[in-house]
């Protein structure tokens, strides 16, 4: 009886399909004709891809302006990214420093430069607890980039290093709180 249930069920929804030939996903059909589809799309030549929108040209375009720019931005911040995720990694903090000082010697005057400085600086203090040498190098930003805003903040963060402890500091909220 089940059998001839869906026999019936078969023939029904074949007369009442359109002519395309409807195939089970279990059966061998299915199977040969995803084999043949596979093998259709693998024998395709993909190297030639049609440029419809015009990106082939854009790319050429912007190769072009890479190709002679004097610095590549995105090499920078780049290489920022991948110091300030060594920085995370603990017993990485050099390493960071290391390609934050590679970033400053490759891109002096520039605002990267003062950028990747001062990230190295911190790293010295935060990470490292090695004050001297962040002193060291927040000093180095503030005589190679003397009017710029990475020296004012370097010049901030100095004078914090220099005359201020955490001691200093939650004594001076201390009384900030009682004149209140």
């Amino acid at each position: 009886m089940k059998k001839s249930a869906i026999i019936l069920g078969v023939f029904l929804f074949a007369a009442c399909s359109d002519s395309e030939q409807v195939v089970s996903p279990d059966s061998e059909a299915y199977l040969e004709n995803a084999e043949a589809k596979i093998q259709e799309i693998a024998a395709r030549d993909f190297t030639e891809v049609t440029d419809t929108t015009g990106w082939k040209q854009d790319v050429e375009i912007l190769q072009k302006g890479a190709d002679h720019a004097n610095n590549d931005s995105l090499w920078a911040r780049y290489q920022l990214l991948s110091a300030d995720l060594q920085a995370e990694v603990p017993g990485a903090a050099l390493y960071a420093i290391r390609t934050y000082i590679h970033v400053a010697d490759s891109l002096v005057g520039q605002d990267k430069g003062a950028l990747a400085l001062y990230c190295a600086a911190i790293t010295f203090d935060t990470k490292l607890g090695d004050a001297p040498r962040a002193i060291q190098v927040l000093t180095r930003i503030m005589d190679e980039y003397p009017n710029s805003d990475y020296s004012r903040e370097a010049e901030k963060y100095l004078n914090v290093l220099l005359f201020e402890t955490e001691e200093s500091l939650l004594e001076k909220i201390h009384q900030w709180e009682n004149q209140e």
